[in-house]
């Protein structure tokens, strides 16, 4: 993956089948199987309208321990998760990212990992950490949907590479 990624975490939602059906109708019309380009994020509350830009929409196992790391820090077990990565690295890439992920967590009622700890949020952002099965401490930053529309507002905005 070229650019940034993030993943929507629920426990209410255990099907993404038509809400990312939903979002890739509504920011662009172009999808092969999990590809997809976005070129007007305006239907689901961002401002982009431009060229058309490539995402991905995937999903990874993780490890036993992570899961148990982000149901203790979050206080529940996600049943839902649905990843979302920019095949570009442009501001504007990051800036799609971020309004994608809000619009499906406020619509999954859940939260975003964005992949990895971005320090400047502080306090904004959950702090998940763990031990990788090679033993590794690993960390990354989780945001609700107030949270992230916050750190969208903010000068400093970058979603995680």
């Amino acid at each position: 993956m070229a650019g940034p990624s993030c993943s929507v975490l629920s426990s209410e939602v255990t099907d993404s089948g038509e809400l990312t059906n939903d979002l890739v109708r509504m920011v662009g019309n172009d999808r092969d199987g999990g590809s997809f380009w976005v070129n007007d994020t305006r239907k689901i509350g961002g401002a982009y309208v431009g060229e058309a830009r490539p995402f991905i929409l995937f999903s990874e196992p993780r490890e036993k321990d992570e899961m148990s790391a982000i149901a203790e820090a979050i206080g529940w077990t996600p049943l839902l998760e649905i990843g979302l990565a920019a095949m570009c690295n442009d501001s504007k890439d990051h800036r799609i990212l971020g309004d994608m992920a809000l619009w499906l967590s406020e619509r999954a009622s859940g939260v975003v990992d964005l992949g990895g700890e971005i320090s400047e949020l502080g306090d904004q952002a959950t702090k998940v950490s763990y031990q990788t099965a090679a033993g590794h401490i690993s960390c990354f930053s989780v945001l609700d949907p107030e949270g992230l529309r916050a750190w969208l507002g903010s000068t400093s905005f970058r979603m995680v590479k």
